[in-house]
């Protein structure tokens, strides 16, 4: 705020109202002192409205002093209930380059600012992505661990084994064993699809991760670069570039998340798209 009512004070038309302010009341007969006090007071009520307004305006585009939402807070709220310590772990990697995009906003200057605050949203929007594949983690992590595979394995060898070596049992018992065989197998493939799922969602959540430090790091760099008039980077043309590809990032990460949603049957999140 004082730098904006310094910067005020340099305004020429308040210098010149105040001015006239007090010529007026000369004019008029007021006393001198009078008059250049009531000069004084309108300058500093000018200078004092202009500083709160570009102070406020300031506010409004950088988030200074800005009230969490609702949905940042529930987001927040999410990612720390993650249960899958890898999940976690890669969730909070793209929290930290949401962080540096932030201090990129808060460094940038008034022709950039609307540009860079267009990615910081959307990387805020890539991590809530990440957050609802690590919960897909979560539940395929719980999924999991109610089935056994060695156990299953051991038992459907044991099985298997009476079918080869019982020659003389009876038709029945042949195929009720198998059908404990099928059963059995049934249960292992499950387990290697749920595998295969888990390990395919975390290649995606690292992969995102990964992506969204890169794009952090090249979001800081352009926003170093961009007020250098000698430096090859192109200020607001990289920053939309930048704001495009954490958008299509996020982008990608919901419709990772919807997919994974479908194969299980269960409906998409809501707000992420």
């Amino acid at each position: 705020m004082r730098w904006q009512l310094l910067s005020a004070l340099t305004n020429g038309w308040l210098w010149v109202l105040a001015v006239l302010a007090g010529v007026v009341l000369v004019l008029a007969s007021a006393p001198a002192w009078f008059a250049v006090l009531s000069a004084a007071a309108v300058l500093l009520g000018g200078a004092g409205v202009q500083g709160a307004v570009e102070w406020n305006r300031m506010k409004r585009e950088r988030g200074i002093g800005r009230t969490p939402s609702p949905a940042s807070v529930e987001g927040a709220a999410r990612r720390a209930a993650l249960r899958d310590p890898e999940a976690a772990a890669l969730v909070s990697r793209a929290q930290a380059a949401a962080a540096r995009a932030g201090a990129v906003r808060a460094q940038a200057d008034e022709t950039t600012t609307s540009l860079v605050a267009q990615a910081e949203v959307a990387t805020t929007g890539a991590v809530d992505a990440l957050t609802s594949l690590g919960q897909q983690v979560d539940r395929l992590g719980a999924a999991l661990a109610g089935i056994r595979p060695d156990s299953l394995a051991s038992e459907r060898a044991a099985v298997a084994q009476q079918l080869d070596r019982d020659a003389a049992a009876s038709p029945e018992l042949v195929a009720e064993r198998r059908r404990t065989v099928a059963g059995l197998d049934e249960q292992l493939a499950v387990h290697r699809r749920l595998v295969d799922q888990r390990t395919l969602v975390l290649e995606r959540m690292r992969a995102g991760a990964v992506g969204l430090e890169g794009l952090a790091a090249r979001l800081a760099e352009v926003g170093a670069l961009a007020a250098d008039p000698s430096s090859p980077v192109t200020g607001e043309d990289d920053l939309r570039a930048l704001a495009t590809e954490v958008e299509d990032l996020r982008q990608g990460l919901v419709e990772a998340e919807q997919a994974v949603r479908r194969s299980w049957g269960g409906p998409a999140s809501p707000g992420l798209g």
